[in-house]
C-alpha cells in the first residue's frame, strides 16, 4: 500500500484512515494465514462493526469484496450489519450520570 502522502509498505494485513487506529489492532489480534473464508468474513465484520459504532457518519451498510486468481473479484450485494444499541452507556441521558450532560 502506499499512503496519501507517499510512503509505501507491505504486510499481511492493513487497514487505511480511521480503521488504522480501530480496526488494525484486532486484525493483528485475531488474523490467521490459515483462517477459513467463514472466520475471515466474521473479523471482518467485527472490524467494520466497531468502526461503525465509533464514527457518527458511518452507516451499518457494507459490502465486502473476495479477490482470488481462480475466480476473479467477487464482490457481495450491499448488506447491514448487526448492531446491539442495548448497552445501557448508549441509551443513558449523560445528564442522569451526575453530571450536567457536558464534557
Amino acid at each position: 500500500i502506499v499512503d496519501k502522502i507517499g510512503t509505501a509498505y507491505e504486510d499481511d494485513i492493513l487497514a487505511t484512515g480511521f480503521g488504522s487506529y480501530l480496526a488494525l489492532p484486532l486484525l493483528r489480534e485475531k488474523y490467521s494465514a490459515n483462517m477459513e473464508e467463514g472466520e475471515a468474513r466474521a473479523l471482518l465484520e467485527d472490524c467494520l462493526r466497531i468502526l461503525f459504532y465509533r464514527d457518527c457518519r458511518a452507516l451499518n451498510r457494507v459490502q465486502i469484496a473476495k479477490v482470488t486468481k481462480e475466480s476473479g473479484v467477487l464482490v457481495s450485494e450491499p448488506y447491514e450489519l448487526d448492531t446491539n444499541w442495548e448497552f445501557k452507556g448508549f441509551i443513558t441521558n449523560k445528564g442522569e450520570m451526575g453530571t450536567d450532560g457536558g464534557w
